[in-house]
């Protein structure tokens, strides 16, 4: 399943997996990732978003872009991981758009526990 809810440390943490994915697979998991969070309280929800090996395109980061500032007023926190030195970049940039609290890690583990540290 590429968007659930996963227990880290007793806080419960919606994982989106967009690691090696077609475009089109991603554009599908952010809209269920998007209903999800939009069913939640405000400023509830923390994010682990996995983007490694992700391929890019215009399209899917307006995408992204729109997804993340619809669900702002949902979101508490967002990690993402999987990113190379360039797509930190556009990440980053994302972020900034959003609005939103955003840590970049390269392990699990540790995004998770920022993650568990922002609750």
């Amino acid at each position: 399943m590429s968007v659930q809810f996963i227990d880290h440390k007793g806080v419960s943490i919606l994982y989106t997996d967009l690691s090696k994915k077609s475009k089109d697979e991603n554009m599908e998991v952010m809209e269920q990732a998007k209903k999800i969070i939009g069913m939640r309280p405000e400023k509830s929800v923390l994010v682990i978003l996995n983007v490694e090996g992700m391929r890019y395109s215009k399209e899917f980061l307006d995408k992204m872009k729109a997804i993340g500032k619809a669900n702002e007023p949902y979101v508490k926190a967002t990690a993402i991981l999987g990113l190379t030195a360039v797509t930190k970049l556009i990440a980053k940039g994302v972020a900034q758009f959003t609005g939103r609290k955003s840590g970049f890690f390269d392990g699990e583990q540790e995004a998770l526990d920022w993650l568990v540290e922002q609750y």
